[in-house]
Parts: C-alpha cells; structure tokens; sequence
C-alpha cells in the first residue's frame, strides 16, 4: 500500500486528507458546484447528499487506499484531489476537480504538483497518472502544465453528459518527475 502524508502544504494551499470533520464543508462544496460538475462527473447523479450520506462516504473512503484530500486556499475550501490505487502495482491515479469560483488561479496544478511530489517520497510507486474524457479542457490544462505526458487516447464509456468518450491517459515516471525538478 502506498504511504501519502495527511496534510500537504504548499505556497497557497493546504491539502488534508478528508475526515469525518470535513463532511459539512465538503457537502456544502459539492452542492455550491453541482452545476459546473454535472457535465464530468459521473457521481453527480448521486446528489445532493444529506449531511449523513456524506460521512458514511468519507468513512468509507477512510477504509481504502484511496486519499481524497481536500484542499483550502487559506480558510475556504476550493476543491478536492485525491489518490486511488486502481491503475496497477507500483502505479496511483490522480483525480480531482475544482470549485467554479476558484478555476484559473492555478490551484489544480499546484494542488497536483504537491501530491505527486509526496507519491514519489513512497519508493513502491513507479508511475503516477492522470485520466479524464478528451473534452474536459480544463482537465486537460493540469498535466500538461506540469510535466506528464500523454500516452493513450482509448475508447471509454460516456458516463458523463458532456463526455465524448474517449479517454486520455497521462503518465510521469519517478524517473521523469525527478528530471523536471533538476
């Protein structure tokens, strides 16, 4: 099982592993933005989430390898990016999304950033990526930003409404993310 510290911090953020004490910020996150989510993801369907349904989530979460961190630009809660061990051994998947009110600031690529630095501090993994549906722009802007790079373009189910099905793959080695850093 990979090791990610619970908080990481960077210049403007800070980034915490999702605990029973954040379900009310995260509720009222989720439901500020379920418009601007609606068209990606494919949990959306699910909500909005009574208060209750969203700590028996977090406890769940808290009972996997998966790390949804949430982050805050000083006190206000801006997003969420977390970890999840779904693309093999020696391999983490990187997913997140922003609040509608805080796109543009860079704060996904910082967030990211931050979080794939600390996956590399884990010697069992290898490989870090990125996946998202080809017309998710904005998704697209955080990997290329910082480093990865595109390996595959695959068919994929439309699970979402403004998906086209096609889903790309981003990849950095511990390897390459060390040479981006020199």
């Amino acid at each position: 099982m990979a090791t990610i510290p619970e908080i990481i911090d960077t210049e403007r953020l800070s980034l915490r592993r999702i605990q029973l004490e954040d379900a009310a910020a995260l509720n009222d996150l989720v439901i500020a933005n379920l418009e601007h989510l609606r068209p990606w993801m494919q949990w959306i369907p699910m909500e909005p989430m009574t208060l209750h349904q969203r700590e028996e989530l977090i406890t769940g979460w808290l009972e996997t390898d998966d790390n949804p961190f949430l982050i805050r630009a000083g006190a206000e809660p801006v997003g969420v990016c977390g970890t999840h061990k779904r693309i093999g051994e020696g391999g983490i998947e990187v997913g997140y999304w922003l609040d509608q009110n805080a796109v543009g600031n860079g704060y996904m690529a910082e967030a990211v950033t931050a979080v794939t630095d600390a996956l590399f501090l884990d010697p069992t993994i290898d490989r870090v990526e990125i996946h998202h549906d080809k017309a998710n722009l904005r998704s697209r802007s955080v990997p290329e930003r910082i480093a990865y790079r595109l390996i595959a373009e695959d068919p994929d189910e439309i699970v979402a409404p403004a998906e086209v099905g096609i889903n790309l793959t981003w990849r950095v080695t511990r390897d390459e993310w060390a040479a981006r850093q020199k």
